[in-house]
């Protein structure tokens, strides 16, 4: 027999679970993720109880299988593989889509700024040459969703991000100078689209790689370290491991995650840590940092040399 959804269970079981209140949809609840802690409806459960946040990737089930009958571990494990193939079908679809819409001149458009948005850039740590190399730009109208999938609008500083092999732009990077009443993170990307990592540099994908929060702070470390390393910016300290994964091309992959980052404490830095341990064995390293990595460029001097001695001490994960 067919495992029976439990559905009745399934707000009260997440609440168990994890302290979090999910919001019926037509076939699916939705609430915010008990890992990366992005949005208040990246997570997305399913009524036969497996779960899967959009952004970091974290998947499971509200009941343990090793609970469960052999029966209804098979058809649990197999229901499971059915909806991440279908999740990934409609996430590439969803950006070809995007991607065939999106307006190119929008970009055009936001790149044209006054010197009040250049001197914002600059303020960074972010150079003339970066602001056009990566397009950078700002939007004086856009809508966001807020808590409650309440619409808003804010004005924004736009990064585009591209895939670093074809170049073709596969999301963006808003950060917004207006919050809503109810809270939000500052920093968004394209809604329903594949959370995308920021490559600084086109192309190379061998050698060492140093590994920032946000496409901000690669583009301070890039220019920091004269050009001469890769770095990538993750969307947040818990991205889904397809972009974790995607590193393993790299000799060395060196951790300059942040430690003061709003709602995670120090274990949920910790577990980030560890995550990337975990599916890079052998390749990371963690730099020791006692501010986030931008503000001791911009703020307190710190220069190429001082971050290379960082590197040198950073400790195997």
């Amino acid at each position: 027999n067919m495992t029976p959804s439990f559905s009745t269970d399934i707000v009260h079981l997440a609440f168990q679970k994890w302290g979090i209140k999910l919001k019926k949809g037509s076939k699916t609840w939705s609430g915010s993720c008990p890992v990366c802690r992005e949005g208040d409806d990246r997570l997305i459960v399913w009524q036969e109880g497996n779960y899967i946040c959009r952004v970091c990737g974290t998947k499971g089930w509200l009941l343990s299988l090793k609970d469960l009958s052999p029966t209804e571990r098979a058809y649990r494990e197999k229901h499971l593989q059915k909806t991440e193939e279908e999740e990934k079908q409609r996430r590439a679809e969803r950006l070809a889509d995007w991607q065939s819409g999106f307006r190119a001149g929008l970009l055009i458009s936001w790149h044209n700024m006054g010197q009040p948005q250049l001197d914002y850039w600059h303020s960074q740590g972010i150079p003339d040459w970066a602001i056009e190399q990566y397009n950078l730009g700002y939007c004086d109208k856009k809508l966001f969703q807020g808590q409650d999938e309440l619409l808003f609008e804010s004005p924004a500083y736009v990064i585009p991000i591209r895939d670093p092999i074809d170049n073709k732009l596969v999301n963006v990077q808003y950060r917004l100078t207006e919050l809503p009443a109810n809270g939000g993170g500052k920093y968004r990307q394209e809604p329903d689209l594949p959370a995308a990592a920021f490559y600084a540099e086109q192309g190379r994908l061998s050698g060492p790689v140093i590994v920032v929060e946000g496409s901000k702070k690669a583009i301070v470390m890039y220019n920091l370290l004269d050009k001469t390393i890769q770095i990538v910016g993750m969307p947040s300290q818990s991205p889904a491991g397809s972009l974790i994964k995607a590193l393993g091309q790299f000799s060395e992959v060196f951790l300059a995650l942040d430690k003061d980052i709003g709602k995670l404490d120090k274990s949920g830095y910790d577990a980030a840590v560890k995550r990337y341990g975990a599916l890079l064995k052998g390749k990371c390293r963690l730099v020791p940092l006692s501010r986030k990595i931008d503000n001791s460029a911009i703020r307190y001097g710190m220069g190429k040399s001082g971050f290379l001695d960082l590197m040198h001490m950073a400790r195997r994960v």
